[in-house]
């Protein structure tokens, strides 16, 4: 990426914003172009550690000031810091790297407006909100996974200590496609290969392909933060359950199942895809704003490896005790729940839609006993050997039954039914008011 430097162009200033989830390599390549451009300045700064406290804002414009004129300058609060910044910088070219903001009340702390600066001054600001690029109108530049060289050079530096260890050819295929050429990941990848004997490098990669790497969850897990429960729950439905689904559908039952949050009170009409003015499409569209998810031709779609770090997140610390988890979704626990009966009321979704079809043993006589706070489940592509219970009671709280191969006449409602929206069963689709059949 080049920028231009102002000796080409005299105007008021530039702002450029580098967006990409976690771990994508915005601050190495802001750190790049500061080192081949900054010399074209009257002064330039990087500032990093960027935070919405604002002992520490004080504490960086101090830094911004005391770089660009070369003075000790002491700030005591942030208001006289932008007054500051404004009085002193405003005749000088300079640029400015902000690495890592998540709030604009970073950038207006700090750059608020070009005429704080002199004419041909170029800001950067790397984040993983395009939401607060988008506030202050910068030309947003977003940073993709490295070129397959790229990602297979940089890959091969870490795991082979340039070139003190060889590393097959199929080895690092593996490590492009489990990592999609994530840098952050290739490098704790590497690094796990360079650590250990080669005997165990396929059992190192099994282990990165199916959990998330611990160096690389905290750098994710960091785009959560400031998110408020509704929203982060809706990540990790997404995350565990809907990746590769449709997105109208993936809306419409987050809709029906988040309806008491989002509204104060249950809403529903008999289109339940179309809920007006939904809260819901402003959540995932925010996940978006924040690299966390991608719409692809009207499908969302998750990151392998912020799918892994939000599946960690919603395992908890009961990855192998069901009845303390909110969320199923690998086949042999559902069919553990479902067949002995061991679910429990914490067990809010359950959803299994394996791509090749499913014959299950059985399921209990009264499946949904215990799970009392079941939301929703959806059963897409499994089929029963055995027949279906002549009566399976649902539970209160079920918003949205999917299960294409269930016969509606095994189905029996609670005695109050909270208010299911959605029942899909064998040859039925039906939506469904305040529990009347």
């Amino acid at each position: 990426m080049r920028m231009r430097s102002p000796h080409e162009v005299q105007d008021e200033g530039l702002t450029i914003g580098l967006w990409a989830m976690g771990g994508m390599g915005k601050t190495t390549l802001a750190l790049a172009l500061f080192n081949s451009i900054f010399e074209k300045f009257d002064g330039s700064a990087f500032l990093d550690g960027i935070s919405s406290d604002s002992k520490i804002l004080e504490s960086l414009q101090e830094k911004l000031l005391s770089t660009l004129t070369s003075e000790e300058i002491r700030v005591t609060n942030c208001r006289q810091g932008i007054n500051l910044i404004k009085e002193r910088l405003c005749h000088k070219r300079v640029l400015l790297i902000l690495d890592g903001v998540d709030h604009i009340c970073q950038i207006e702390a700090l750059a608020g407006e070009h005429n704080w600066f002199g004419y041909g001054s170029r800001i950067v600001v790397t984040t993983r909100d395009k939401n607060v690029l988008d506030k202050i109108k910068a030309i947003i530049h977003e940073v993709k996974a490295l070129e397959a060289a790229e990602a297979r050079e940089l890959f091969e530096k870490y795991a082979s200590g340039n070139g003190n260890k060889e590393i097959t050819v199929d080895l690092v295929d593996e490590a492009l496609h489990y990592t999609q050429r994530h840098p952050l990941a290739l490098k704790a990848l590497g690094s796990t290969f360079f650590a250990k004997d080669a005997s165990i490098w396929k059992r190192e990669l099994d282990q990165f392909a199916g959990s998330s790497h611990p160096t690389i969850h905290t750098a994710l897990e960091q785009s959560l933060h400031g998110l408020d429960d509704i929203t982060k729950d809706i990540f990790l439905d997404i995350a565990c359950f809907f990746d590769g689904w449709n997105r109208k559908y993936v809306e419409g039952l987050l809709r029906s199942c988040y309806a008491d949050n989002c509204y104060g009170e249950s809403r529903y009409d008999d289109s339940c895809y179309d809920v007006p003015d939904s809260k819901v499409d402003g959540i995932v569209n925010d996940l978006m704003e924040k690299s966390l998810i991608r719409d692809e031709n009207g499908t969302i779609q998750v990151h392998r490896l912020i799918k892994l770090m939000g599946q960690k997140i919603a395992d908890g610390k009961h990855r192998h005790n069901l009845a303390k988890r909110s969320r199923l979704w690998r086949c042999e626990e559902v069919v553990k729940v479902l067949s002995r009966d061991e679910g429990q009321y914490d067990v809010e979704a359950i959803v299994l839609a394996p791509k090749k079809p499913v014959e299950i043993e059985k399921i209990g006589s009264n499946p949904f006993a215990k799970l009392t706070n079941l939301r929703y489940l959806i059963m897409i592509n499994v089929t029963l050997k055995t027949s279906f219970p002549r009566s399976i009671v649902l539970p209160h709280q079920l918003r949205w039954f999917e299960w294409p191969e269930c016969p509606a006449s095994c189905l029996k409602f609670s005695p109050t039914p909270l208010n299911p929206a959605v029942l899909a069963v064998r040859k039925s689709l039906l939506v469904k008011n305040r529990g009347e059949a």
